[in-house]
């Protein structure tokens, strides 16, 4: 220091006129002032009236005994504070102040329960370790992380945290998926779905997804199932899991110049069940090119597909019969490549070694296009085993 620097001695705060004894009054130009906290204790009873606490504390043979618990009811504490102030004068002096204070504050306090694993609270409790009674501390969880317990805590009139215990910070896990009539790859026995883990889901044969979006689903940071469509932010609860539904048939194809003749029940979505047939009827002048593609079934994979697996599907032409039926053991004559023109007639005959009793084998192609007598499975010639 320079000039009339003076210092007092410690322990003794004088106001600011007390430092100015050289010259009359001189106008203070400047003030700097640091406060510093440099201990804190515990008293069990308050200080004695006139005792001057830098001497109570001087004449103490023992330190205090610091109660370490969680939580306790604190009535008397005191402090050891260090002011470091400097006053410039007008007149060049400067006047130095390094005093010894204290201050006693009585109340309820509570100790610092620390923070937890994974997460954070609000506020920070300063270096003191105290908070007052009614204070509150609010805790939350790093993302991938979900708080198990309450997530405030107040300090009660008793010096003690309700409720006594923190939460804490558990693992993110998403529920296990069980889909009905399906099953979702890769599966895993008896262990947790963690966030980021993105399953796929596959209905059974006869059964698809009502949802085609369904097949691909992600684990959550959150928790929650979602699909993992590029930016989308909605998560599935329950009831909007992917579920498999049983398989239908969309509206069959249209056939030119034929009608349609469905058997069959209608599905929960408006299509044809599985087993459903549509028949193929040509329109008048009009014949169906090949009786064994007229029909077509509703199968497992949802599609129209032949009746008879080698064959596709026919077409109504215009005029004439259509194809001759096949027989067993046997055949017809004569062979056309397209359809057969009216008038046309055809006969079956028998391989030899076989013959047809009792069973007409000519067939006539009349003006609507049909086959006389009728050209059905059961009314075609037999060959039978002849000897």
């Amino acid at each position: 220091m320079h000039g009339g620097a003076k210092l007092l001695p410690p322990g003794k705060v004088s106001p600011f006129y007390g430092f100015l004894e050289t010259g009359g009054p001189v106008g203070v130009v400047g003030v700097a002032i640091k406060v510093v906290i440099t201990q804190i204790h515990r008293r069990a009873n308050p200080r004695k009236p006139g005792t001057n606490l830098h001497e109570e504390t001087t004449n103490k043979s023992k330190p205090t005994n610091r109660n370490h618990s969680n939580s306790s009811k604190m009535t008397h504490f005191w402090l050891w504070i260090h002011f470091f102030v400097a006053i410039l004068l007008e007149n060049g002096e400067i006047y130095c102040n390094l005093s010894l204070r204290s201050d006693i504050t009585s109340g309820v306090f509570c100790r610092d329960p620390k923070g937890i694993a994974n997460g954070r609270r609000l506020p920070e409790v300063g270096e003191i370790g105290l908070m007052a009674q009614g204070s509150q501390l609010h805790f939350s969880c790093t993302p991938g992380y979900v708080l198990d317990g309450l997530s405030k805590m107040v300090c009660g009139s008793e010096g003690s945290w309700e409720p006594p215990n923190k939460p804490t910070c558990k693992p993110v896990v998403c529920p296990e998926l069980r889909i009905e009539n399906g099953q979702i790859q890769p599966r895993k026995q008896n262990r947790k779905y963690y966030p980021g883990l993105m399953v796929q889901v596959q209905c059974n044969e006869g059964y698809r997804l009502k949802d085609k979006y369904m097949d691909l689903i992600e684990c959550h940071m959150s928790g929650a199932w979602m699909r993992h469509i590029q930016a989308t932010d909605e998560f599935l609860m329950n009831s909007d899991l992917p579920l498999c539904v049983e398989q239908t048939c969309t509206s069959p194809p249209q056939l030119p110049n034929s009608d349609i003749q469905i058997q069959g029940d209608i599905g929960w979505d408006g299509g044809y069940v599985l087993g459903s047939v549509v028949s193929y009827l040509c329109r008048y002048g009009y014949q169906i090119e090949d009786l064994r593609g007229s029909r077509l079934v509703c199968r497992k994979n949802g599609q129209w597909e032949p009746e008879h697996d080698d064959t596709a599907l026919s077409k109504c032409v215009h005029g004439g019969c259509s194809r001759p039926l096949p027989i067993l053991n046997g055949n017809f004559a004569p062979h056309l490549s397209t359809v057969y023109p009216f008038d046309a007639t055809i006969t079956y005959y028998c391989y030899t070694g076989f013959a047809t009793p009792g069973h007409t084998t000519t067939f006539q192609c009349m003006a609507d296009g049909k086959w006389s007598p009728y050209m059905q499975p059961e009314f075609l010639p037999i060959c039978k085993h002849h000897p």
